[in-house]
């Protein structure tokens, strides 16, 4: 087998064998947010990839003043990518978290600026410590089919080895004439 075909199984092999990776979700950790009533908020929530949407969450609050316990139930989507907004089914009770910057497609940590816990009408304020943040995980599928870009790219190149064959041979078989 010469050369120039061997070149061609290997790069069709290589097209069947690619798969590719893309970010489907983001996995957000609340960690160590603690109000002026005592009470914190616990849990994780998960965005789209571009996030502008809060896709799914457990996330509840708890401590001290039980009368702002409550699980979350509804969230505030709009909201994204700069705060937080999560509430019971009637946002009687609700949290606030106002991010030091804007939430990325990348995931990684985002500190918490400020927020509140409010059950009713008293609220209590985010206590804000160096390690207020939300930590975000990307999680990624894999697709089998390959993006348009590589199968360009493995078109030129194949097109680029069989003009070159092309013109091996064709020089061939001039000098042998």
């Amino acid at each position: 087998m010469r050369i120039a075909p061997r070149i061609l199984v290997a790069l069709g092999l290589l097209l069947v064998s690619v798969t590719c990776a893309k970010a489907d979700t983001i996995t957000w950790t609340v960690n160590d947010v603690t109000f002026t009533n005592g009470n914190t908020l616990t849990g994780t929530f998960v965005t789209d990839s571009a996030v502008t949407s809060i896709l799914s969450w457990s996330l509840d609050v708890t401590g001290p003043a039980t009368i702002a316990d409550f699980t979350v139930v509804q969230v505030d989507s709009p909201a994204l990518p700069g705060l937080i907004g999560l509430g019971n089914a009637d946002f009687s009770q609700n949290v606030a978290l106002y991010l030091a910057a804007d939430l990325t497609s990348a995931g990684g940590i985002v500190d918490i600026a400020s927020g509140y816990n409010c059950p009713g009408l008293a609220c209590g304020i985010l206590i804000v410590k160096g390690d207020t943040y939300v930590d975000g995980v990307a999680s990624q599928s894999v697709s089998n089919t390959p993006e348009p870009s590589t199968i360009l790219l493995l078109g030129v190149g194949m097109g680029i080895l069989g003009i070159t064959n092309f013109r091996r041979r064709k020089l061939a078989g001039a000098l042998a004439a």
